[in-house]
Order: C-alpha cells, then structure tokens, then sequence
C-alpha cells in the first residue's frame, strides 16, 4: 500500500527555502520514492512558492525518481529522512547547491535530531580497556603481600 507524499524544505544558511524534497514511502517494498525540485540560483530570493515547489518535487518523483532502498528496521520518520538525505547526498545526479544543503543538514541536524545515532557512534569509537572500571579505588598493596 502507498502512502501519501511527505515533504522536507531545506533552506539555505539566510534561511530560505531553496530545496523540496517529496517521499513517498512503500513499506511493503522496503523503498522510498523520492523526487526533488530547487530554486534556480538566479530566482530572486524571497519569491519561492512552496505549493510549486512541491507540485515539481511530485512531478519529479513520478517522473525521475530517486529510488532509497530501507532497512526492516528503519521505520521511525527520523530513520527513513536520514536514509534519504544520505542516499541523495551521495547520488551525482544532485545538484551541487543542493548537496551542500544536504552535506550542511547531515553535519548540524543529524547530531540535535538523532542524538541515539550519536551515542552510538561515540560508544563504537570509545576505547575499551581489558579491566573492568570500578568507582572505588582499592588501597595499595603492601610490599609482603606482593611477594607472596
């Protein structure tokens, strides 16, 4: 069964809207639908029609889609737009303005907004040591108990 299309703005760092990004997510096939409209950079700024915007993002997404494959597990709406903001960042086909939208998104967003990602990452690239941590430390030995 498909859903009805979503749609994320991505603004440019004067706070613009500059980007439109439609899904339409298919959980059956594990797959989101995904079609992009941007404003030409030459558009005056301060004229950018969000209903136009998303009318060319669905035209797009049934015409030239992005297809992002999903994981089983990725079912919440944070996992699926990661998934696609990743999936476009990495695609050629995008333009350049909007993969330094995306690249800005993964960098400032992706640490306020996915702060259990982060924890794990951090937890992956912690150092383990063989011994286990204890909050009290033990007193130092004598030097006959040593020997012994």
């Amino acid at each position: 069964m498909e859903s009805e299309f979503r749609f994320k703005y991505f603004r440019d760092s004067n706070r613009f809207p500059v980007a439109c990004i439609a899904t339409q997510v298919n959980r059956a096939a594990n797959k989101v639908v995904v079609g992009l409209s941007t404003v030409h950079p030459l558009d005056k700024k301060g004229h950018y029609s969000k209903s136009r915007a998303r009318m060319i993002a669905m035209e797009r997404a049934a015409t030239k889609p992005f297809i992002v494959e999903l994981d089983p597990d990725e079912t919440s709406a944070k996992d699926i737009m990661l998934a696609v903001v990743e999936t476009l960042y990495e695609e050629s086909k995008v333009p350049t303005r909007v993969h330094k939208l995306l690249k800005r998104w993964l960098d400032e967003a992706e640490p306020i907004a996915y702060p259990t990602i982060q924890a794990a990452i951090q937890a992956i690239k912690a150092p383990t040591s063989s011994k286990p941590q204890t909050l009290i430390e033990s007193a130092p030995q004598s030097s006959t108990e040593a020997v012994s």
